[in-house]
């Protein structure tokens, strides 16, 4: 509506842009146009927009229609509908409180498994090392209480005390498989392990010295040696052999000192040494009987006590350089003694007389030759022969006869 002295100008309220204008009637109608057309445009934008979200929307909801369906058909469809490969560069999985219990990942050398218990605790690893597998299970203390690995030699198991020390190692070697038995410092205290003649058994002292060991010998027969720290040989060696068994002592400077052995006959013998190896004293025994001997400062028998079959017991005593010197023995029917040179025959000798009754007492040169005797006759009465020095001219004393 015009108003008296209008000049065709008006005011317009657009309520949708908030601005008022002033403006004429005939400018209001190209202004209403121009508004119309950008709210096509808008209206335009507007239904873009909302199309692309709806896009977005539909796609995401197909996305995660396809991974449960995919889980199901996984749990559901045959086998041949599963997947070939899943790659990931850790998978870990989490309990009911969220806290991770199990882990698989990669590391510098190859794959790796790992157990944490409810505490968060790792208390297993399944990993590789520079030679294979390695495998290691800890404490809920942490420490490491079970190991075994690959090693360059082949394999190894080790266990742990609550502590953390090693106590015990099972490993294999070149020659055969090794186990060590440690005390709580780690130090090695017992083995067992494999040789070329067979097994060993090893017992250790703390400062690291074998000092009892038992195995095979390259005979195939067993051993046992006891060790001293520092000693240039065992002192205890125990060895059993084809005839039977062997025990040898040495001292301090690895000299044998005692040997008790068993010999070819199969009968037993103990020697005694003295500080150079050399036997002093021996007791033996055989089919016959015993047998004691003594030997003098070099070894050789100077005293022997044995017994003789048949007979009874036999003494004889030798000079320094072990010629026999003296004899006494026993028969069935009585004792017998003699008396040799140093070259070994006999000078004199003291026994049963002819008659098995009484005594006898023969008298012999140098050269071995009787020329006295002196003993009973069958009436047992005394008689005394003598002869020249070739044994001839023999020359009878009886009781009664005159000395002519």
């Amino acid at each position: 509506m015009n108003m008296p002295g209008s000049t065709g100008m008006r005011t317009v309220w657009f309520p949708i842009f908030g601005v008022r204008y002033m403006q004429s009637i005939d400018d209001s109608n190209a202004l209403l146009i121009n508004l119309e057309q950008r709210l096509t445009a808008l209206e335009r934008d507007c239904s873009l927009q909302r199309r692309s979200i709806g896009r977005w929307r539909l796609l995401s909801a197909a996305l995660a229609a396809t991974i449960v369906g995919g889980a199901t058909l996984a749990a559901m469809s045959p086998r041949d509908e599963v997947a070939d490969i899943i790659q990931a560069r850790r998978f870990e999985v989490v309990d009911g409180q969220n806290r991770l219990v199990f882990a698989a990942s990669a590391s510098e050398r190859g794959g790796q498994i790992d157990l944490w218990d409810v505490n968060g605790r790792n208390t297993l690893r399944l990993s590789n090392n520079d030679h294979g597998g390695d495998l290691a299970l800890w404490s809920r203390r942490g420490f490491n209480v079970i190991g075994a690995f690959a090693t360059n030699d082949g394999g190894e198991i080790a266990l742990w005390n609550s502590n953390g020390s090693r106590v015990l190692r099972q490993f294999g070697a070149g020659d055969g498989g090794r186990i060590e038995v440690h005390d709580d410092q780690d130090r090695t205290q017992v083995t067992l392990s494999t040789s070329e003649a067979g097994g060993s058994l090893a017992a250790l002292n703390i400062e690291g010295t074998k000092v009892f060991e038992a195995g095979t010998n390259v005979e195939g027969a067993g051993t046992l040696t006891l060790h001293r720290n520092g000693a240039a040989q065992p002192p205890v060696f125990v060895t059993a052999a084809v005839a039977g068994g062997r025990i040898d002592l040495r001292n301090a400077s690895g000299s044998t000192v005692m040997s008790s052995s068993i010999d070819e006959r199969g009968a037993g013998s103990l020697a005694l040494g003295n500080p150079q190896g050399a036997p002093m004293v021996s007791i033996g025994s055989s089919p016959d009987g015993g047998l004691f001997t003594i030997a003098g400062d070099v070894g050789t028998p100077i005293f022997t006590v044995a017994s003789v079959k048949d007979n009874g017991g036999a003494m004889s005593i030798s000079n320094a350089a072990g010629r026999q010197v003296f004899i006494v023995g026993a028969k069935p029917q009585g004792g017998l003694l003699s008396l040799m040179n140093a070259t070994g025959n006999k000078v004199m000798t003291a026994g049963l007389a002819d008659d098995m009754r009484g005594g006898a007492v023969t008298i012999r040169n140098g050269r071995g030759v009787q020329v006295f005797a002196a003993g009973t006759g069958q009436g047992e009465d005394g008689a005394i022969t003598i002869t020249d020095a070739d044994g001839h001219k023999p020359h009878t004393i009886l009781p009664g006869m005159s000395n002519k």
